[in-house]
């Protein structure tokens, strides 16, 4: 993956910011906290920095994880704020989460310039499908979006054909998107599953399939269902 930014130096850990709107109960939020919990913390020191602070994952950051919210009402209202701890703070790389962070991202660290800081996106949905389907009708966010993932050093997707799609669709360089596989497994994983699934379903010598998401038409559980 090619970047523009200067070189870190090497030896201390680097001083990583995570963004993201909130943490509601949502996948993206849950990757957070499992990122945060395993994270090498030889390599990295993390902070998370939510334009509000609200939501059931808040109670599972990591003790050693400086929570910094900006108060923004609205998730575009927070550019300026995280401009201003860009400014403060000079972390030494920015992580944003997600489609709306990424630009509100991308904005700030342009406010706010560091030849030493690294900018990281997130992207977790197809975006030629998805995110253009949700975007309000007066609102070109294919466009914005190509000016402003360019920007980035590098992005980050949760599969190869979100990747391909991102190269495709908002014809970002290939050399910087990477396809990056959500983390699941991990010891709160491991002891969960080690518990006693004490439930009538369970009880049957009949197969049992569970399927975890919201009910609505991008989880396709009909596919599942056929």
């Amino acid at each position: 993956m090619m970047s523009t930014a200067t070189p870190l130096a090497s030896g201390a850990p680097r001083r990583l910011f995570i963004f993201c709107a909130a943490l509601a109960d949502g996948g993206a939020e849950r990757v957070v906290i499992t990122l945060l919990r395993n994270m090498d913390r030889s390599r990295f020191t993390p902070t998370l920095v939510l334009a509000r602070k609200q939501g059931v994952w808040v109670e599972h950051v990591p003790e050693d994880v400086p929570i910094i919210d900006l108060g923004a009402t609205r998730l575009r209202a927070s550019v300026r704020a995280l401009a201003q701890v860009l400014r403060e703070h000079r972390p030494d790389v920015l992580f944003a989460i997600a489609s709306g962070p990424n630009q509100i991202a991308v904005l700030a660290h342009r406010m706010a310039p560091d030849p030493q800081r690294r900018l990281f996106l997130s992207e977790r949905n197809t975006f030629s499908e998805v995110r253009q389907l949700r975007r309000p009708r007066w609102l070109p966010i294919a466009t914005i979006a190509r000016v402003l993932y360019r920007q980035a050093d590098g992005i980050l997707t949760v599969s190869q054909g979100v990747a391909d799609d991102l190269v495709s669709y908002l014809r970002v360089p290939a050399d910087k998107v990477q396809a990056v596989f959500n983390p699941v497994i991990d010891d709160v994983l491991r002891e969960g599953v080690a518990q006693p699934a004490d439930h009538p379903w369970f009880e049957e010598e009949v197969p049992v399939l569970l399927a975890v998401g919201r009910l609505n038409s991008q989880k396709d559980y009909p596919t599942m269902l056929r």
